[in-house]
């Protein structure tokens, strides 16, 4: 019962589920072995420049599969989007700020219109008060 259940509210098949695994595997691969190669150190010999230069070649290739698959790679692969986040981050500051400030404009103008409503009143009642003292002292 429980298995059912679980079924209609995951549609997903196994088989894309093990193409994923299966792409996160390799890119996992690449990335420990290119990880390695640079901890290693990229020119100690020499001799294997032609060797070296294919091994370039194949990885270029890898990095197009991987940048086509959606993956990003590469060594400046990660500043784009953290770039991006930022931008977008400062932009949405920006208007916040904005709306607080239009806020508090509108606050302080109804705070304004409040005082002379409230002036205007009391010039009222202090004519009317004195026109109260001037009937009761008769």
């Amino acid at each position: 019962n429980k298995s059912e259940v679980l079924e209609l509210f995951m549609h997903v098949k196994k088989k894309d589920i093990e193409a994923e695994l299966t792409k996160c595997r390799k890119f996992l691969a690449q990335f420990q072995s290119s990880n390695e190669t640079e901890m290693v150190g990229g020119d100690e010999g020499g001799d294997d420049k032609d060797g070296e230069e294919g091994d370039d070649l194949a990885g270029e290739k890898d990095l197009g599969k991987l940048k086509s698959s959606g993956m990003r790679g590469g060594k400046y692969g990660h500043g784009g989007k953290s770039a991006r986040k930022y931008k977008k981050l400062v932009s949405n500051l920006g208007i916040l700020f904005f709306k607080f400030i239009f806020l508090i404009v509108i606050i302080q103008g109804y705070f304004v219109m409040i005082y002379f409503i409230s002036s205007s009143f009391l010039d009222q009642v202090s004519s009317l008060t004195s026109e109260l003292e001037l009937l009761i002292s008769r």
